[in-house]
């Protein structure tokens, strides 16, 4: 008999194989973190420029809230921008006394109520946020009761 001494040909590309399938899998996986880096990347510049712009927003209603009550839909006054934040477009609308739909019945008219909807647009697609403003949150020198609601809450 013959002693051997090293690989044959065939264990040589066995392992050249199972190598490949190894290199080939990491290599997939890796692919597949930097997609999912890159759109939580994405996902949360849109957030931050959506809080961002909603804060600003507020504290402009919030000076004048009473003026504000009176936006629409239709009313272009009403909207804030487009602006780009950080490769994030960002618009804003508010929404004076917005219709609030129920689970399971009719939508209600709201009193007192402003809407601030922000949408923030990128690479990674859009992000919607939407919060209501009451007339109870903004600072009045006489804070608002039922006898007197006050000018903010009419």
């Amino acid at each position: 008999m013959r002693a051997r001494a090293g690989l044959t040909l065939l264990e040589a590309l066995l392992a050249v194989a199972v190598l490949a399938v190894v290199i080939a899998a990491l290599a997939s996986l890796q692919l597949s973190n930097l997609r999912t880096t890159r759109a939580a990347r994405l996902e949360t510049q849109r957030l931050e420029a959506a809080v961002e712009h909603f804060e600003t927003v507020k504290r402009t209603v919030e000076t004048d809230f009473a003026t504000w009550l009176e936006c629409n839909d239709v009313l272009q006054a009403c909207t804030f921008g487009p602006v780009t934040l950080g490769g994030t477009t960002v618009t804003t609308s508010v929404i004076g006394h917005p219709t609030l739909g129920t689970p399971n019945g009719p939508s209600l008219a709201s009193r007192g109520l402003v809407a601030i909807r922000v949408e923030a647009t990128n690479a990674g697609g859009t992000l919607t946020l939407q919060q209501y403003l009451s007339c109870l949150s903004v600072y009045d020198p006489t804070p608002p009761s039922v006898a007197n609601p006050g000018v903010t809450c009419e």
